[in-house]
């Protein structure tokens, strides 16, 4: 579970006031609203990367700031919207690295690592991909790979910033139908930022948004839960105008 305690994201100056409730387990949310609203500076926050300018994020019921980033490691697990450096490496290897917060001091892979790598690696359907070089991949199967590697790190919150980014349509479909049933079935919390509203929306999925500059006050911006029974011409003019 992820709570907020008077929250106010930003950097030198406020970007939104966190008026939502708490996100629970076996729930998928959504982010949307324009660009530099601070979609990507929320899921930082949350993650410890960015610090607050008011307030506190606690999961599981600890003030975030308390956590040592091992502690971290294993309740959050984060897929960046660039894909980090990682240009002569194996996607098996790269998805291993999801493991890392459970090796030992060595950094050798048990039995159960190797296992939840290639469960991952079926799940998304990449086992064509295995072998190959990060480098010899496109785009979008980068960024499956991203996915496939916060996966295997079985975090209990799943944080990803614009996963459906660089994938094609049925790659786009595939992933939210895996994140969807890894919510369910698996009783994860995933929260992630997307602009394909259509596609979130066909998938019963719950939109959080950040409020376009000028429906409030200047200063007062809030990140709020959207009702589902909103029309979706109000929730573009309301999010994105």
């Amino acid at each position: 579970m992820i709570e907020f305690n008077n929250l106010t994201i930003g950097h030198h100056r406020p970007l939104a006031h966190v008026t939502i409730p708490a996100l629970t387990p076996g729930n998928i949310y959504a982010i949307i609203g324009s660009n530099g609203s601070g979609k990507s500076t929320f899921l930082k926050t949350i993650t410890g990367q960015q610090r607050p300018l008011a307030g506190n994020v606690f999961i599981n019921g600890r003030n975030t700031t308390e956590l040592s980033r091992s502690e971290l490691a294993r309740l959050v697990a984060f897929v960046p919207s660039r894909f980090p450096e990682a240009e002569f490496v194996r996607v098996v290897d790269f998805i291993s690295l999801g493991r890392t917060p459970y090796q030992n001091s060595l950094g050798i892979l048990s039995e159960v690592d190797k296992e939840c790598v290639q469960q991952t690696i079926r799940q998304l359907n990449i086992r064509h991909l295995a072998d190959k070089f990060i480098s010899q991949l496109s785009d979008g199967e980068r960024q499956l790979c991203s996915v496939a590697r916060a996966l295997a790190q079985q975090t209990p919150i799943i944080l990803l910033d614009e996963p459906t980014g660089y994938l094609d349509y049925r790659n786009k479909r595939r992933l939210l139908e895996v994140l969807s049933l890894i919510s369910i079935e698996m009783n994860r919390l995933i929260l992630f930022s997307s602009h394909d509203i259509e596609t979130l929306l066909q998938f019963g999925i719950q939109l959080l948004g950040i409020e376009a500059e000028g429906v409030s006050e200047p200063g007062k911006t809030q990140l709020v839960i959207i009702d589902k029974n909103i029309p979706f011409e109000t929730t573009i003019s309301h999010f994105y105008c």
